[in-house]
């Protein structure tokens, strides 16, 4: 788990806006522009005791959730490019090709519809309050 001290900035019902230090937490990510989480400022839910604006609290990002959403960016489409190479060699070079990036780029467009309907976010779980 990769801990994180963040201020709450704002209270909206259930939620909390809290603002983090980028470059700590995200510094040693390179890919953090792609998972929404390169703002300074995020939105995530409420503890169960009482906050309140300018308080100090510890979150934690699972570390599991981290490794799957790389694999799934990643990974994932890495080996089924190459296994539609090899799938596709009888046609040729630059028809295996072409045909593995089509392959490549429907995965990447269902992986972004299925995205957007269900809304999956990559959650911070609050620790404590400092």
């Amino acid at each position: 788990m990769a801990k994180e001290t963040v201020e709450v900035v704002g209270i909206h019902g259930d939620k909390i806006e809290v603002a983090f230090p980028k470059k700590a937490m995200c510094s040693c990510c390179r890919i953090n522009s792609l998972c929404g989480q390169n703002k300074d400022l995020l939105m995530i839910g409420r503890p169960s005791w009482p906050v309140a604006i300018g308080d100090k609290l510890q979150v934690d990002a699972d570390e599991k959730k981290a490794f799957l959403s790389g694999s799934l960016l990643f990974l994932f489409p890495a080996g089924l490019f190459l296994i539609s190479l090899f799938v596709f060699r009888f046609f040729g070079d630059l028809g295996s090709f072409l045909l593995s990036l089509a392959i490549v780029f429907t995965y990447y467009l269902a992986l972004r519809i299925y995205l957007r309907f269900n809304r999956k976010k990559f959650d911070l779980k609050i620790v404590g309050k400092i």
